[in-house]
C-alpha cells in the first residue's frame, strides 16, 4: 500500500499543529507540523521523491512518537504531493489539461510507480540553487527523474521549501530518502559538523558517507548557504523495489526512533552559538565605536 496525498489528509484529521507552507503544482497543500517546546531549530522531511513517499509515512510516525517536553522540531512529510499521487493512482493522480504531457513524458506509458519528479516533471532534489544544472545524473528537459527545471526554485515545492528554512532560520534538517541504508552528508568541501553526523551514524545505526558529486539538493543548498548542519538519510536495502509500501514504515521508523530528539539538541546548539557569536559581534563593534574619533568628539 502506499502512502499518498489523500492518506495525509485522511492523518490530518486526528493532528494539530500542522499548517500550510505553500501549494503544490496542482494546487494542493503542502503541510508541516511543529511539535515540541519554543521555536524549532530543526527540520525533519520527507516525500521529496514521488516514488519514495514512504518517508512521508514515516515522517508522520516521528511527528506521533516525538516527546512534547523536547525542543521544537518542525515535520514536513509530503514536500511533493503531486507526484506521490502520480504513483498511487497513475494519471487519476493529476490534473486532466497535464495528463498528455505527463504520460509522454513517461514514455507513453500509465505505470508511474518508477516517477520522481512533480506533476510538472522537475525532480525538486535537483532544483535548490547549489551547483544548479552540475549534477552527473541532470538532465535538461522534462523527465521522470533528474531534470533540474528551467532554473533553481522554478518549482512551487522548492520555493515553499526556501521560505520555509529562511522564516524560521532552521539550523538542522535531515531529509528522509529511499533505498541504500546510509547517511550522506557534506557538500563539496564543505565537511562541516563531523562530530554531528557521527552521532546520527551512531544513533541510527547507518554508516555515513560524503556526497561530493550532489548538486542541486536541499542538503546541498542548506549547507552552501551556511544555515547549519544537514544530512539526507537513506532508507531501505537497495534489493527493495520502488514505490516502497507502507509495509516497510515500521523498519524505518525504528531505525530514526532517537533522531529527532538528537536532531533537535543539535539545532538548539548550533542557534546558542550563532547567537552568542552575534552577540559578542555586537558587543566588539559598540567597544570600537566608543573609542573612535567621531564618538569622543561628539561626546
Amino acid at each position: 500500500m502506499i502512502y499518498a496525498y489523500d492518506d495525509l489528509l485522511n492523518d490530518l484529521k486526528t493532528r494539530k499543529n500542522y499548517f500550510s507552507i505553500g501549494q503544490s503544482v496542482f494546487s494542493r497543500e503542502i503541510f508541516a507540523f511543529v511539535k515540541g517546546r519554543g521555536n524549532p531549530h530543526s527540520l525533519i522531511f520527507g516525500g521529496i521523491h514521488a516514488r519514495e513517499c514512504v518517508t512521508a509515512d514515516v515522517v508522520m510516525r516521528l511527528y506521533d512518537n516525538y516527546d512534547e517536553s523536547l525542543p521544537a522540531i518542525c515535520f514536513v512529510p509530503l514536500v511533493n504531493p503531486d507526484g506521490a499521487m502520480l504513483v498511487k493512482y497513475s494519471l487519476d493522480g493529476a490534473e486532466f489539461s497535464s495528463r498528455e504531457f505527463l504520460k509522454r513524458v513517461n514514455n507513453n506509458s500509465t505505470d508511474f510507480s518508477k516517477w520522481k519528479a512533480n506533476g510538472r516533471a522537475v525532480d525538486l532534489n535537483v532544483n535548490f540553487d547549489a551547483d544548479f544544472g552540475k549534477g552527473e545524473s541532470n538532465v535538461f528537459y522534462p523527465a521522470p527523474e533528474n531534470y533540474v527545471g528551467e532554473r533553481p526554485f522554478s518549482e512551487p515545492e522548492t520555493l515553499a521549501m526556501k521560505k520555509l528554512t529562511e522564516n524560521f532560520g532552521f539550523k538542522a534538517a535531515m531529509c528522509l530518502h529511499t533505498k541504500g541504508n546510509l547517511i550522506y552528508y557534506g557538500y563539496k568541501k564543505l565537511k562541516c559538523y563531523k562530530n554531528y553526523v557521527k552521532m546520527i551514524a551512531a544513533a541510527t545505526g547507518l554508516p555515513a558517507v560524503t556526497s561530493d558529486g550532489s548538486a542541486g539538493g536541499y542538503k546541498d543548498w542548506f549547507l552552501k548557504n551556511g544555515f547549519g548542519f544537514s544530512i539526507t538519510a537513506e532508507l531501505g536495502d537497495d534489493y527493495l523495489l520502488h514505490p516502497i509500501s507502507r509495509d516497510h514504515t515500521a523498519e524505518f521508523t525504528k531505525i530514526l526512533e532517537n533522531t529527532p530528539k538528537i536532531l533537535a539538541k543539535i539545532g538548539e546548539e548550533i542557534w546558542m552559538k550563532s547567537l552568542c557569536a552575534a552577540q559578542s559581534s555586537s558587543q566588539n563593534r559598540r567597544k570600537l565605536s566608543t573609542k573612535s574619533p567621531s564618538a569622543r568628539s561628539s561626546s
